[in-house]
């Protein structure tokens, strides 16, 4: 089953309710997967009977801002973090939350069917069902863009 994907200002009020912050993502140029994947981390959303729908990915500089944001790392680790191109454990933490958070937005579309998150990976890890393979041939995206303060962050939504 496919999915509908969220519009701008619902991504924008869920990020901007759980992060208590305005961010001002606007749509972006569809990001290049295939060279996306140093630092960018994906999670894929899952259906009822655990197929996968779409998948969320950030770059890295999205990554580290609304993951390391949401449980308030210091500024100082998330540069640091953005120099090593790798993003803590504990920042794929927070980014865990903040997909699963985007998530409601794809729940709340009616005809959609209920979805969940999986756990955040990097882009290009292979995974035991490699349900990545269908990403750069995605049936539906929307690609988002953002001056953060660790530079330009995006974000990208995937349907299957």
């Amino acid at each position: 089953m496919s999915i509908t994907l969220p519009e701008l200002n619902a991504v924008s009020k869920s990020l901007g309710v759980l992060l208590g912050t305005d961010l001002a993502f606007s749509a972006g140029a569809p990001v290049d997967l295939a060279g996306a994947g140093d630092g960018a981390y994906v999670s894929y959303l899952t259906d009822d009977v655990g197929a996968v729908v779409g998948a969320i990915m950030a770059d890295l500089p999205a990554a580290l801002y609304l993951g390391g944001t949401l449980i308030m790392l210091p500024a100082g680790s998330l540069s640091e973090q953005l120099r090593s191109g790798e993003a803590s454990e504990a920042a794929l933490d927070g980014l865990s939350e903040v997909f699963n958070t985007l998530r409601s937005a794809v729940n709340h579309i009616p005809g959609n069917p209920h979805v969940c998150t999986t756990n955040v990976i990097p882009l290009g890890e292979s995974t035991a069902s490699d349900e990545g393979e269908w990403l750069s041939s995605a049936a539906d995206r929307m690609d988002l863009v953002a001056d953060l303060p660790l530079g330009e962050g995006r974000l990208t939504f995937l349907v299957r």
